[in-house]
């Protein structure tokens, strides 16, 4: 199996404060976190006959998800239920992402069939691979008398 995207957890607000960056850690930092900072954080493997994506969604129902594919590319779509906060207290962390999460990316070739399921938080998207039709092209010479149809 061959991993084509992994994004990892990185903290949403960049490296840690102790960590020296230069533009080769940057640049490194990109390649690991490819989306935004409110997108779903998610792996892409590929085999030999499909791609699997997994996308972290957790606090979500499979009714808020929305998945399209269009060309090469996935998007994922997700509406949070907004919820109430307390009024008790003073509030002194608040990391629940509520509203829209939305996602795209770019598929590495032609899909066919998708399947979506959704358990605990982790959407599963299983991709099978469309074959490319192998297909003759003829040699034409200069001096051939071009076929009128």
């Amino acid at each position: 199996m061959r991993t084509v995207v992994t994004t990892l957890g990185f903290d949403r607000h960049g490296p840690p404060a102790s960590h020296d960056t230069d533009a080769s850690d940057t640049a490194n930092e990109d390649l690991l976190r490819l989306g935004p900072p409110d997108a779903p954080d998610l792996n892409m493997t590929e085999t030999d006959s499909e791609y699997t994506v997994l996308a972290a969604l957790p606090g979500l129902k499979a009714s808020d998800i929305r998945l399209t594919i269009e060309n090469k590319h996935l998007s994922i779509d997700a509406e949070h239920e907004t919820c109430e906060s307390s009024s008790k207290g003073e509030v002194h962390i608040t990391e629940f992402t509520l509203g829209s999460i939305h996602r795209t990316l770019e598929l590495p070739g032609p899909v066919g069939k998708a399947e979506a399921e959704f358990s605990n938080g982790l959407l599963s998207i299983t991709l099978t691979k469309k074959p490319l039709r192998p297909r003759r092209i003829r040699v034409k010479t200069p001096d051939e008398p071009e076929k009128r149809t």
